[in-house]
């Protein structure tokens, strides 16, 4: 994962195939069930999604929408 501010700890996705973020719980993928995902803040409030160093989508803290 590049070099960044990065929220703590590394989420993990749930059976249902999401994870908390700032006591929000958000969708991404059930295929990632019981794996761990990084979060790298890129932009004031924008956040980069990766699994291991893959890119999958963004998240925009103030709407919390992920984008692929």
């Amino acid at each position: 994962m590049p070099h960044g501010r990065t929220q703590e700890g590394r989420p993990e996705i749930t059976t249902g195939g999401t994870f908390q973020f700032r006591h929000k719980l958000l969708y991404i993928a059930n295929s990632l069930v019981d794996h761990h995902i990084g979060l790298e803040e890129t932009d004031d409030g924008v956040w980069s999604i990766y699994f291991n160093t893959v890119l999958l989508a963004t998240l925009d803290e103030r709407d919390y929408i992920i984008r692929g």
